[in-house]
């Protein structure tokens, strides 16, 4: 009975150090400080999922072995680059034990909404400024308004992460309903913000979700199969954008805006390295596309471990039937050609579905089986 109630007691303490680390991350990366106020949260909250780390007992060797090694590993990059963002990564997961993912999927949700409402009710009331972007397209001059998140593209960064949530992880209710409203908000802001990127992704989400819904069995099976196929495809092509020119390339350059131009001519400065470029280069140089941000911030060896764990989510994924998880984390990663999500464990919550996985049994799960249900139900020895 004694022994019970500690380990009762020690998984609530984990929980609580979980739920506040969490909580102080999110506000480091969803606030706009304008000094250095942002890594002392985020630093702050990486320490208490630590300390949750360190509390919880009956790891595996495998788990042990890949927790020294990614922490070596984010702790070389960020004594190379400054940056704390694959550090980050790499904590969030292994603080996933015995944690329920869609208990922390509400949370997250709780988060992006709570400060994407309020950033721009803020903003409305005049107590934030409206950085307002004044683009050129043909024939007209369009003012794009950021409703004091920065930038317009990340206004639907912010709607598209909640009604991924929404839609495709936390789908018990009034399903149809949360994509309707997903809609709606999203071609109300696009009229306002005119991100055609964002606007394009949400549209592919829901169109995904929709082919999911009225598909099943094998034809289901083929289109997760084919999400599988194409983020591998996709995992490759910055290299082939990096190191190859041709005519297509150059047109896919013109549709994403210069990013590969940005990256080509960087690199003839400087080389791409294993564990990312210094300091004060890392911090002169930023691209909106993830994983040149990556492949270039953050070196070879981080690039390679990021894309085959994904490649192994996903894989995992197909295997246990949970398509519209898998189209969340699929979408996630096409929305990153575009822009700078993979580095946000707030955004890109990819990451705690792999966390998920790894810190916890999945062998004996069964093909279709809620896997948070399981993780709550085995988080107790």
């Amino acid at each position: 009975m004694v022994y019970q109630d500690n380990i009762r007691m020690r998984m609530n303490i984990g929980r609580t150090l979980f739920v506040a680390g969490l909580f102080l991350i999110g506000i480091s990366k969803l606030w706009r400080f304008q000094g250095a106020q942002d890594k002392v949260f985020l630093a702050t909250g990486l320490c208490f999922l630590m300390l949750k780390i360190a509390i919880e007992k009956n790891y595996t060797k495998n788990q042990i072995t890949c927790f020294f090694g990614a922490f070596s590993m984010g702790a070389l990059i960020f004594m190379k680059t400054g940056e704390l963002n694959p550090f980050s990564l790499f904590i969030i997961v292994f603080s996933m034990k015995g944690i329920e993912i869609k208990k922390v999927l509400r949370e997250v949700l709780a988060l992006n909404l709570a400060f994407f409402v309020g950033t721009i009710t803020l903003c409305k009331m005049g107590f934030i400024y409206d950085d307002i972007y004044f683009f050129s397209r043909p024939g007209q001059i369009l003012a794009r308004h950021s409703y004091g998140l920065g930038h317009p593209n990340q206004v639907f960064l912010r709607i598209l992460v909640i009604g991924m949530i929404v839609v495709g992880c936390l789908r018990e209710r009034h399903h149809k309903a949360k994509m309707v409203m997903t809609f709606v908000v999203s071609v109300l802001f696009y009229k306002t913000t005119n991100s055609r990127s964002g606007f394009l992704c949400i549209l592919l989400f829901l169109a995904a979700v929709c082919m999911l819904d009225m598909c099943g069995g094998k034809k289901r099976k083929v289109i997760t199969a084919c999400m599988f196929v194409l983020y591998a495809f996709m995992a490759v092509l910055p290299i082939v954008f990096l190191f190859w020119d041709s005519r297509i390339i150059q047109r896919i350059d013109q549709m994403i805006t210069g990013r590969i131009f940005l990256a080509k001519k960087f690199l003839a400065s400087y080389s791409l390295s294993a564990l990312g470029v210094d300091k004060g280069i890392s911090e002169s140089f930023v691209i909106d596309n993830s994983y040149m941000y990556i492949l270039i911030h953050y070196g070879i060896i981080f690039y390679a471990i990021y894309v085959i764990a994904i490649g192994c989510l996903l894989y995992t994924m197909y295997k246990k039937k949970m398509a519209y998880e898998m189209a969340v984390v699929f979408m996630l990663h096409v929305y990153a050609f575009v822009e700078c999500i993979l580095i946000n464990p707030i955004f890109n919550i990819s990451v705690l579905f792999a966390g998920a996985f790894l810190m916890n049994p999945i062998e004996s799960i069964k093909d279709g089986e809620d896997i948070g249900a399981f993780i709550c139900h085995n988080a107790c020895p």
